[in-house]
């Protein structure tokens, strides 16, 4: 067969597009002029390779995988998968501990993997921390001569790289920073892995800064903002029902919330972050997670830029007093929603306590993975995320079970739902739960799976002059 080799390999190439054989022959005839064949001829042939590979890449187990010119070809849950032998031994060298020793994220940013995919290729692979530097296929049709060879080649190449030395610097800031996480005895609680990137990225938070305005025409002398479902690296594009998402429409949002809570030029300002601050962590946390972020946005680099955004949001607004905070289910790191864990809010506030400490500012900085209930002086704040069961509890239980002062009018404030609802609102004054709205308009489960998005908003809590609870919704 002439042109065979070049045939397969633009076959092997192009079938990931899920193209027909028709379709595949018209763009090899269109754009590879060298390729002398009729149309009608390519297709044919075409027709032969295609025969031949499902020949060749007949797998009986899930866990085996092929090597077709150059290519590693393996099957995964009835999709076939192709990936070059070059890019697989990069994934090896990149994320041993004996080549570069990337985390799981920087490998995933560095060749533009899903963290769905990466799972797939350690799968197949084997691969961990302990492999070897060089893929399977290479390591066994290699000579001892040739691999050592490679060796000395690969470990030139990463000596003369500057990632050796960058990586040493950002161990010794490891040591330095270690002693936030450790303070807040966050250790044990998430992958060694996520926490050495996270100690990595560390040095680039931003610092925070605070506002004092002495004089003051509020009509209220506090004022308790809820913020809702950040989402923070969430991307969708072309949904039905809602506008566009990203990360910058986010900072948006996020813009016009601070200049409404300055509006208020009240002197004490309560700001209290009900969960959900990152979209994701793994990537795997939620079904298809990972297809709602914006670019490379895993990982600690997710934690971070989530804290920087906020940062920036607190130091634009005056006269805050607090800062407060849950935890929510998108903040976990593993996959199992059984698991009590909302790792990247525990980080993330543990961040912001050392950045307004290391400000001298006498702002109090509280938080708690499920449930905080603050006591505000003239009435109560009661927090949690609302998707630990506590959301399922009557206002009474609530209120018995968790008030500072139980004789003082509570907001029950949550999360969790991105739509406004009032649910319990009793008749006897003694509090009131709110579902509050979300900084996140929705994404694209949510407004095709569920036929479901809102507009995005902010909850503010007082008490007006005459001694009234006061609540006030504001959509952006």
């Amino acid at each position: 067969m002439k042109y065979k080799a070049e045939l397969q390999d633009l076959y092997l190439s192009l079938k990931d597009d899920n193209k027909s054989i028709t379709a595949i022959a018209n763009a090899v005839f269109k754009d590879n002029t060298e390729i002398n064949l009729s149309l009608d001829t390519i297709k044919v042939y075409l027709r032969t390779i295609k025969r031949e590979l499902s020949v060749v890449t007949t797998i009986e187990n899930e866990e085996d995988w092929n090597v077709v010119r150059d290519k590693y070809i393996f099957s995964h849950k009835g999709d076939k998968k192709v990936f070059s032998i070059d890019m697989i031994d990069n994934i090896f060298l990149y994320y041993t501990s004996r080549g570069y020793n990337f985390t799981r994220s920087q490998v995933q940013q560095r060749f533009n993997l899903t963290p769905r995919t990466f799972k797939i290729v350690q799968q197949k692979f084997n691969l961990s921390k302990e492999s070897d530097i060089f893929s399977p296929h290479t390591k066994n049709t290699s000579s001892i001569e040739e691999l050592s060879a490679m060796t000395e080649k690969v470990m030139e190449e990463v000596v003369n790289s500057g990632e050796l030395t960058t990586r040493k610097h950002a161990q010794a800031l490891n040591r330095k920073y270690n002693t936030v996480i450790q303070k807040e005895n966050l250790d044990g609680v998430w992958k060694k892995e996520v926490i050495s990137e996270f100690l990595e990225e560390y040095p680039n938070c931003e610092t925070i800064e605070f506002t004092r305005i002495k004089e003051s025409n509020s009509q209220y002398k506090e004022i308790s903002v809820n913020i809702a479902d950040l989402h923070s690296g969430s991307k969708s594009e072309r949904m039905k029902i809602t506008e566009n998402w990203s990360m910058e429409v986010m900072e948006q949002k996020l813009e016009s919330a601070a200049i409404l809570i300055n509006s208020y030029n009240s002197p004490v300002v309560h700001l209290n972050f009900l969960g959900d601050l990152v979209e994701t962590v793994s990537g795997v946390n939620h079904p298809d997670s990972w297809k709602l972020v914006q670019d490379g946005m895993f990982g600690a680099k997710t934690i971070i830029h989530a804290k920087n955004v906020l940062v920036r949001f607190i130091s634009r607004i005056n006269n805050v007093k607090t800062i407060n905070g849950v935890g929510g289910n998108h903040d976990r790191l593993q996959a199992s929603n059984k698991m009590a864990d909302t790792g990247a809010t525990d980080l993330i506030f543990a961040m912001i306590k050392e950045r307004v400490e290391l400000s001298g500012s006498d702002v109090e900085v509280n938080y708690d993975p499920t449930l905080l209930s603050l006591d505000r002086g003239d009435y109560g704040d009661i927090l949690c995320h609302g998707d630990k069961g506590l959301h399922k509890r009557s206002l009474e239980f609530l209120i018995l079970q968790f008030a500072k002062d139980k004789n003082k009018f509570q907001f029950i404030n949550t999360g969790h739902l991105h739509t406004l609802m009032i649910r319990n609102n009793d008749s006897q004054h003694i509090g009131r739960r709110t579902v509050c709205p979300s900084i996140i308009t929705g994404n694209n489960y949510s407004d095709e799976q569920l036929g479901k998005s809102d507009r995005s908003g902010m909850m503010i809590n007082a008490i007006n002059a005459v001694g009234h609870p006061d609540q006030i919704i504001h959509n952006f």
